[in-house]
């Protein structure tokens, strides 16, 4: 859906949903599944911006957002991060091109030994998706410009699942620098030998009507929200047709 005072941000968010059906098309006959899935309103720290933009309090943004759900409360990371560890199973092997609103869920135990590269793993959002990763068994590679966040984000899902085994690699990630991405991904087969999911989260955000925003603004956000994307999916699809099999996951908007 249209944001308002966000143009920028729900133009990319809504390519990345014709970005997600267009991957899918060119990879599903190598048995690669490209889906997407777009947050409705979630309890994180943009929230507060979106708010302010609007001339809104939090609270008001809160109760508009509770009154206009069914299941009249605010969503949470975690259940973004619990929709993605079902999208990437192997339950979901016969689904792609699909664009899922998140509505939470429950699993155990689904990505055993699978290698999930994370884009944007710093993010508040990011962190609980590598968190339900990881406790479900997967090998994690996260990738970010911020590093310092990064390895907190590390040490975090190890405090918090009382586990110290070598199933994360943190990776300095720009998904606008195609040498960045090279490099990272040759990180992730020197230490796991294969990737097996792509969940692109990176993001940035850029607010303003149509008058307000800059030409090098609009490149920005597209660099990272849409280019991005297809420049990670360009260096790990060839890994995921040699292996003939691979999921990727995009994190649009509605």
């Amino acid at each position: 859906i249209a944001i308002p005072n966000a143009v920028p941000y729900s133009a990319t968010k809504g390519a990345i949903i014709q970005l997600t059906r267009n991957l899918a098309l060119d990879l599903g006959s190598f048995n690669i599944r490209v889906n997407c899935i777009s947050p409705g309103s979630i309890d994180s720290p943009g929230r507060d911006e979106f708010a302010k933009m609007n001339n809104m309090t939090i609270e008001q943004m809160n109760d508009m957002c509770i009154q206009g759900s069914c299941l009249k409360r605010i969503g949470q990371a975690e259940d973004i991060a619990n929709l993605i560890v079902f999208m990437i199973s192997d339950l979901c092997q016969f689904m792609t091109g699909t664009n899922l609103v998140v509505d939470g869920g429950n699993w155990n135990d689904l990505l055993a030994n699978k290698v999930v590269f994370l884009t944007g793993a710093a993010g508040s959002v990011a962190r609980y998706i590598a968190r339900a990763c990881y406790a479900h068994g997967a090998r994690l590679v996260l990738g970010d410009l911020d590093l310092e966040k990064t390895n907190k984000v590390k040490d975090e899902i190890l405090e918090n699942e009382n586990n110290n085994e070598d199933r994360i690699l943190v990776v300095e990630l720009d998904v606008t620098n195609e040498t960045s991405i090279q490099q990272a991904v040759q990180a992730s087969l020197d230490k796991w030998k294969t990737i097996d999911v792509l969940l692109n989260t990176a993001a940035t955000y850029v607010l303003g009507n149509v008058e307000q925003v800059s030409d090098e603004n609009w490149s920005r956000v597209f660099d990272v929200n849409v280019r991005g994307y297809a420049l990670m999916a360009k260096y790990i699809a060839p890994i995921f047709k040699k292996q003939n099999s691979g999921s990727i996951v995009n994190m649009g908007s509605i």
